[in-house]
């Protein structure tokens, strides 16, 4: 297998990354059907209860 094939996949794909990301990630959908059941208040969730700033919050949209 060649090196740029590995390249192609680990940049198509968003679960990989090629640099270290923060203490946390978060991957949070926000597609149509996502927003309108909540996931903007998830986001807020994760920022105001939790009490942490994630370093890379990921927007992403759902895995079939």
């Amino acid at each position: 297998m060649e090196s740029i094939e590995v390249y192609e996949v680990a940049t198509f794909y968003s679960m990989y990354n090629l640099k270290p990301v923060g203490k946390y990630m978060f991957e949070i959908c926000q597609t149509g059907p996502c927003m309108l059941n909540g996931s903007d208040d998830i986001i807020k969730y994760v920022y105001d209860k939790l009490g942490i700033r994630p370093v890379k919050l990921q927007v992403m949209e759902c895995l079939p």
